[in-house]
């Protein structure tokens, strides 16, 4: 079964052995940014919803300083060539704006995924994935998939902070 990071990398520009031999490079404080993909093989993001912004800000509040949460922009993403693996697009409109990692996942039909992924290298901090019963829909699985991305991300930002 293909892995959501090989459905949105299948041919990225970055070998699979140039970023598994990639040591972690983010630090505190971060700026991250949001890619919310209308499926997972989307290749470009949607804006997010209300609901999940604020779940996504009330992450950033708990954290303090170390971790700023900042939607990826789809029209900086559009100015980028096509032709090319959706996270290699993803990635360099991230570091366009100056975001250290970008927070890609998708919602759909109960199910979501997520990865953390360093926009220089490519680095995944983190991947995550949640399923619901078909009761819910997509709220639900959204909630799913934050609860999984929130103990990830408090254990990736705790790992972090004693490396200091």
């Amino acid at each position: 079964r293909e892995t959501f990071l090989a459905r949105i990398a299948p041919d990225a520009a970055v070998p699979a052995a140039a970023v598994a031999a990639a040591d972690p490079i983010l630090t505190l404080p971060a700026r991250i940014g949001l890619a919310r993909l209308a499926c997972p093989t989307c290749d470009h993001p949607v804006p997010v919803p209300g609901a999940e912004m604020a779940h996504w800000q009330a992450l950033a509040d708990r954290y303090g300083a170390a971790a700023a949460f900042a939607q990826l922009s789809p029209l900086v993403v559009a100015l980028e060539p096509r032709g090319r693996a959706p996270m290699d697009r993803l990635l360099r409109a991230a570091q366009r704006q100056h975001m250290d990692a970008v927070l890609i996942y998708a919602v759909e039909r109960g199910r979501g995924h997520a990865a953390l992924l360093d926009t220089r290298n490519g680095y995944p901090y983190l991947t995550a994935a949640a399923e619901t019963a078909r009761r819910g829909g997509k709220p639900a699985a959204a909630r799913a998939l934050a609860a999984q991305v929130d103990e990830a991300t408090a254990q990736l930002l705790a790992a972090m902070a004693a490396r200091r």
